[in-house]
């Protein structure tokens, strides 16, 4: 090898890194695990408050800052703002408390047994039961078919806060007593460092940061009632216990999940910072999330795990510790961690396509850290509206997207918009070199263009073989849409299918895939190099190398953005047989003409789609997934080619 870069390159596609990673952390648990088994006896081994007595603790809390939520929900209610939203919130809320939920996908389920018990650690579309009894370190996380980001999912209470709104909007207390019941619920049946809900700490980090919130927002409550605050207290001492124990980061490359672990950890600190080593602990956690801002977020501001919905994911992560230490006057953070913050909101205006959900580029979980309702997992409207609040920025005064309701909830009406003549429709190309993710519009036009790297520095945990693949918007209508993810490890084949190069709007040649697919699941090697040759915001020349050392050549794909037109020209110097991949919107129907295809919405006549030097079209079903575990039937077409193809989008014309 002539270099050490090379010889990392060379060790990672054969898992050397990831299987040394996988040993230290499996090693690193195992230790921990037997330091908790070991005080099991005593689950609050080691509780020690800042106060003398669980009056002083109260003392302390009831005399802390108050959320505003209370007032600003009641204006929403006085002013009867966000209607459709409020009724959205409330028929949740009650469906809530008859034990269903809507998780990953799935329609509303009932998940309570027969004796009334929730069924903490069941995949429900499998199933499938964990074992509750099982020690967490011996828990095993992948059961074929089953599906356990499912009850993680749930075991993530984001629906605390929506019964947590309805009850500050009705007053109605059974909102506030079935809060209660899920966590005295919960705390029953999910023995301490026992079962599917603690063997993985992003999990209890996400879990406990959602029962803070609301539990904190409700603090006046809870501390009249004695015996439900100190079954919490005990179960937030044991919460943090574990985290800390647990820490998620690796001898090589740190992650999202210890972003999560942090994140989760000071925000409970922030809100219940009782216990002596709280100041230690919130001090700590700060500086860490300091240290992967760093690390894990690009000069672009993009994260480096290559995926749009994980980059939102990790924003909130970042954001919700900075807002509660600025609100409590704790002032942890540096003025280059809010510089980096900022880098990382402007990202999304870029990625929000006119039709208002952002483009879906990598892994797409639906993960979120705090969940008012259920909304698709691509519409990040409420982080433009958060970013307007934190940095009273106009760059965030989008017309087209009005102040949302979480917003309201958190900073009220002295933030409302201003009125703006700043529109969606009149951002400007954007080129984030870093990142990998180069954007072509007009006032018709949307076209956004995936250099992005594996990601992770290599690893490819969340990035997908989608190297010069597009997506297309005219006016607020979607064209081609990237295909999703779908589901993990539930079903290893659907999983690599999704990640696969020709579930992307982009070229393979011969039966080459752009970089391997591993077989773990949340790997995929380092193969494809970006190349940009040309960028001025209405053209773009980009190229890859991914089928190199396949035996194949270095494709390359020029765009030019017109008013009325978008041609795309694709070249590989090859005598394989090449395919094109477009995947269409399902709301698109694909209507075949003497010169091409036309597009249309409704019967509406869009735009026509030609085709040059093309072999073979074939126009086929395809499983679209806009978020983790849903999928919707739409149409793709597969063009067969050698050399060179030439596509052009046009504006429909009479």
């Amino acid at each position: 090898m002539s270099s050490l870069k090379e010889y990392l390159k060379y060790i990672n596609v054969f898992g050397v890194n990831t299987l040394f990673t996988k040993l230290f952390k499996k090693f690193k648990q195992k230790i921990n695990a037997s330091i908790l088994k070991a005080k099991s006896g005593d689950n609050h081994t080691g509780l020690s408050y800042l106060y003398n007595n669980y009056n002083q603790v109260k003392h302390h809390l009831l005399n802390k800052s108050n959320l505003k939520f209370k007032e600003n929900i009641e204006l929403i209610k006085e002013d009867s703002l966000y209607p459709k939203k409020t009724n959205q919130i409330l028929e949740e809320a009650n469906k809530y408390c008859n034990n269903k939920f809507k998780i990953l996908g799935q329609n509303w389920i009932q998940w309570s047994r027969e004796d009334g018990e929730i069924d903490w650690h069941t995949d429900k579309k499998s199933g499938f039961t964990w074992d509750k009894n099982t020690y967490y370190s011996d828990v095993k996380t992948r059961v074929s078919n089953s599906d356990i980001k499912v009850p993680w999912e749930l075991n993530r209470f984001h629906f605390l806060f929506t019964l947590l709104f309805a009850y500050l909007h009705t007053e109605n207390k059974k909102f506030y007593k079935k809060i209660k019941y899920f966590i005295n619920n919960w705390i029953k049946n999910n023995p301490t460092y026992y079962g599917v809900n603690w063997c993985n700490p992003m999990e209890v980090s996400l879990r406990i940061a959602n029962w803070s919130l609301v539990l904190y927002a409700l603090k006046s409550e809870i501390c009249k009632d004695d015996e439900f605050f100190r079954s919490f207290i005990n179960s937030l001492w044991e919460h943090l216990n574990y985290i800390n124990k647990n820490w998620e980061d690796t001898a090589l490359v740190n992650s999202n999940h210890y972003v999560a672990n942090l994140s989760g950890f000071l925000i409970a600190n922030l809100f219940f910072p009782i216990f002596d080593k709280s100041k230690k602990w919130s001090k700590e956690a700060a500086d860490n999330l300091q240290q992967e801002m760093k690390r894990q977020v690009y000069s672009d501001g993009g994260h480096f795990e290559s995926s749009t919905n994980y980059h939102c994911l990790v924003l909130e992560l970042f954001t919700y510790p900075y807002y509660l230490s600025n609100y409590f006057g704790k002032n942890l953070f540096n003025r280059s961690y809010r510089k980096n913050l900022y880098r990382m909101y402007k990202l999304i205006p870029d990625i929000t396509k006119p039709s208002l959900s952002i483009i879906q580029l990598g892994d797409n979980d639906s993960g979120r850290l705090f969940k008012l309702f259920d909304r698709p997992s691509l519409n990040k409207n409420h982080l433009i509206s958060f970013a307007y609040c934190l940095f009273n920025n106009t760059r965030f005064n989008i017309k087209e997207i009005p102040y949302d309701i979480l917003s309201f909830i958190f900073f009220g009406s002295d933030y409302s918009y201003k009125n703006t003549s700043h529109s969606i429709h009149n951002i400007s190309s954007k080129r984030y070199s870093d990142s990998g993710i180069y954007i072509l519009r007009n006032a018709d036009f949307y076209l956004a263009i995936s250099g992005m790297p594996a990601g992770r520095k290599g690893f490819g945990t969340h990035a997908h073989n989608d190297k010069l693949s597009i997506i297309l918007t005219y006016k607020d209508n979607d064209i081609l849409v990237d295909p999703g993810t779908n589901i993990y490890t539930s079903n290893p084949q659907i999983r690599n299918q999704f990640r696969s190069t020709e579930f992307h709007n982009t070229i393979k040649e011969n039966n080459y895939q752009q970089n391997y697919i591993d077989e773990d699941m949340f790997k995929i090697s380092d193969d494809s190099e970006i190349q940009i040759i040309n960028w001025d915001g209405r053209q773009i020349t980009l190229s890859h190398n991914g089928f190199i050392n396949k035996g194949g050549n270095i494709h390359t794909r020029h765009i030019n953005l017109s008013r009325d037109y978008i041609t795309i020209h694709d070249k590989i110097e090859s005598n394989h047989l090449c395919k094109a991949y477009f995947h269409f919107s399902p709301s698109n129907q694909i209507i075949k003409n003497n010169t091409g295809y036309i597009i249309e919405i409704d019967d509406q006549n869009l735009l026509t789609f030609e085709i040059t030097n093309a072999i073979n079209t074939n126009l086929k079903h395809y499983n679209y997934s806009p978020n983790y575990g849903e999928t919707i039937e739409g149409k793709k077409l597969e063009i067969s080619f050698k050399n060179n193809l030439k596509t052009k989008f046009t504006k429909y014309k009479k």
